[in-house]
């Protein structure tokens, strides 16, 4: 439980991390990367087909929309009542409120390994790292709810092995879980996995009159889940189902991963001095949180950004550690203003990383009226698969169409090629290059700041 003299704190942790992760609405005007068209696409595609939201657990009917369906249904069912308040903005405003509610999630985590001031920091230290701002300033993704219920999952199994005649949280534990899976890709990997930490944690703390207790879990779990189980494993591969898990490679990001987790969690988790029963809670719990950061992943690649599961594992440890460093540098007496400048330097780093992130990866104007003309005359498109140009029109995606310029075009029966920020990157070459080498096959026909559409259809 929260005391009393931390709660005002941790509710002005909460209205900072939430005003910090609201603060792309001041210089963008549209939702981030381009998974979150994806899932406004999906939200709306669930709305579309009726039923809503209960159907979307169990049918494959209303999977019509041009998107993975792989997706479990449980964020994008909630991004769905974003409709009553206009989706654009809510699926910008609900990521953001749900980043800055694991201050709530996590500090009763974090206070069970260490004092309050300690866990305050942790806190601070875990919702204001760059990795984890990327992930929920105004970004719909699904991860964020994912981090909020694993970390209350672990807590109730806490809560459970310290009191077992209390099935409060044992109920806790199952809803936790069941919505966890209802939201992450490999529902079955996820499940099982979840399962044997929990059978570690219990070996490790030699409790073996608690493994009957997981037996009920594991039990009730996979049953209440099995619609939605039966919905997952139907889907045809290779980008459904369970053909979705066969391959793992790092993404282009892999030298920024030390930097993305938190590098000053990173660095301080070394010096820390927790204790041993301690210890045993907490390794099984880096263990799970490892384990979800590369397995919960979108065919073929899993994204970096799943690395800020580990973000909360490693700000406990880290916020033990920050004392026995400043200890260990001869600095104690300056404990109190180096934490400060610690905090400060935190909040700064996952501000820029923001809004690095937000600038580069979310539409222009120019780009969303793009979009719009391509939705109000459809046909076959050539574009980089991105932001709102990814799921709202027929796309026909080829890096390699300037090499063969006129073959690929008539080839592939394209319509439309469209530029934006993005095609220097997979065309290597600037807009107005690409642009001039498209005049010769195409007709432009809209043209707004670095955004270009031309019409290659034969006259």
């Amino acid at each position: 439980m929260v005391k009393d003299k931390s709660r005002l704190t941790l509710l002005l942790l909460f209205l900072m991390a939430f005003a910090a992760m609201l603060l792309p609405f001041l210089y963008t005007s549209y939702p981030t990367s381009d998974d979150a068209w994806q899932h406004i696409q999906k939200a709306e595609c669930y709305l579309r087909n009726g039923g809503f939201p209960l159907k979307a657990f169990y049918s494959i009917s209303v999977e019509d929309c041009i998107s993975y369906p792989n997706y479990p249904p449980l964020f994008d069912v909630i991004l769905g009542f974003g409709s009553y308040f206009g989706m654009d903005f809510f699926a910008r405003f609900f990521p953001s409120l749900l980043a800055a509610m694991a201050v709530f999630a996590f500090y009763p985590l974090a206070r069970r390994f260490l004092d309050e001031k300690k866990a305050l920091l942790a806190t601070a230290l875990a919702v204001f790292s760059p990795e984890y701002m990327v992930l929920g300033s105004t970004n719909a993704q699904p991860q964020i709810l994912g981090i909020i219920l694993s970390l209350l999952c672990f807590n109730y199994l806490l809560s459970m092995l310290e009191d077992t005649k209390n099935r409060n949280y044992a109920v806790n534990f199952i809803l936790a879980l069941i919505f966890s899976v209802l939201l992450f890709y490999s529902y079955t990997t996820y499940l099982g996995f979840t399962y044997f930490i929990l059978l570690i944690v219990v070996l490790i703390r030699k409790r073996s009159d608690f493994i009957k207790h997981i037996a009920l879990l594991a039990a009730s779990t996979a049953i209440l889940s099995m619609p939605m189980l039966i919905k997952y494993i139907s889907f045809p591969p290779p980008n459904a189902g369970l053909g979705i898990a066969k391959k793992i490679v790092v993404d282009s990001y892999w030298y920024l991963i030390p930097i993305r987790v938190g590098l000053p969690a990173l660095f301080l988790a070394f010096f820390s001095r927790m204790k041993t029963q301690h210890k045993k809670t907490i390794y099984p719990f880096v263990i799970f949180l490892v384990f979800v950061s590369f397995f919960q992943f979108i065919a073929p690649f899993p994204p970096t950004r799943n690395l800020a599961f580990l973000l909360f594992p490693l700000a406990i440890l880290g916020a033990d550690g920050w004392g026995h460093f400043v200890e260990r540098i001869r600095l104690k007496r300056y404990y109190l203003h180096m934490t400060a400048v610690l905090v400060a330097c935190s909040v700064i780093a996952g501000l820029f990383s923001a809004y690095y992130f937000v600038r580069l990866e979310t539409a222009t104007d120019s780009e969303y009226h793009a979009s719009q003309w391509i939705i109000s005359h459809p046909g076959k498109v050539a574009t980089f698969n991105w932001g709102p140009f990814n799921y709202r029109a027929d796309m026909q995606y080829n890096a390699d169409i300037f090499g063969d310029l006129s073959g690929n075009i008539g080839r592939l029966g394209i319509d439309y090629v469209i530029l934006t920020s993005k095609t220097p990157e997979i065309y290597r070459m600037p807009n107005e290059e690409a642009a001039e080498r498209l005049s010769a096959y195409c007709r432009e026909v809209f043209r707004e700041d670095s955004a270009y559409i031309f019409d290659c259809r034969k006259a």
